[in-house]
């Protein structure tokens, strides 16, 4: 007793199982990366939100006639930690001009921003809002460079040590 198996059925039942093998695997690549996209967001807004903690805490530390210097530790991504609380009066500076291309000292409602993180390789800037802080001029710090708190009244000065 010998089995005859058609040739043209088993090569299409190949071409079935090779196109459902490539299906299953291009899935899992899409939600593969996917799923590392937003983990890297996810990692990203986390560090941010660190860094923004760890700035509150160190504003809300100095009390009047106070002053301490501190590192800047910039979320990856960033370049540079920016105060200004007034209007800029040096318009040669190149961050100040990246600053106000990317209209980050717009009002947002009454608020006025005072801190910018800035990235030039990426073209990205974010900006938010400290009551406390007072620099009169564009003050940029890079990552790991010093800057001075000074606590004067209920303001925060901020100044190159």
């Amino acid at each position: 007793m010998s089995l005859k198996v058609k040739t043209g059925q088993t090569a299409v039942s190949q071409v079935f199982i090779f196109i459902f093998v490539g299906l299953v695997i291009s899935l899992t690549l899409i939600l593969g990366y996917k799923y590392i996209a937003n983990l890297k967001k996810a990692n990203e807004n986390l560090e941010f939100a660190r860094f923004k903690t760890l700035l509150e805490n160190q504003i809300s530390d100095i009390s009047a006639g106070e002053s301490e210097v501190f590192k800047a530790k910039i979320p990856a991504g960033y370049d540079y930690l920016c105060f200004c609380s007034g209007t800029p009066t040096n318009p040669d500076d190149e961050l100040l001009q990246f600053l106000i291309q990317n209209e980050m000292f717009k009002t947002q409602g009454d608020l006025k921003p005072t801190v910018f993180l800035v990235s030039k390789q990426k073209n990205i800037a974010y900006s938010f809002y400290f009551d406390k802080i007072v620099s009169n001029d564009l003050q940029c710090f890079k990552n790991n460079e010093e800057y001075l708190l000074e606590g004067v009244g209920k303001k925060i000065y901020v100044k190159k040590p």
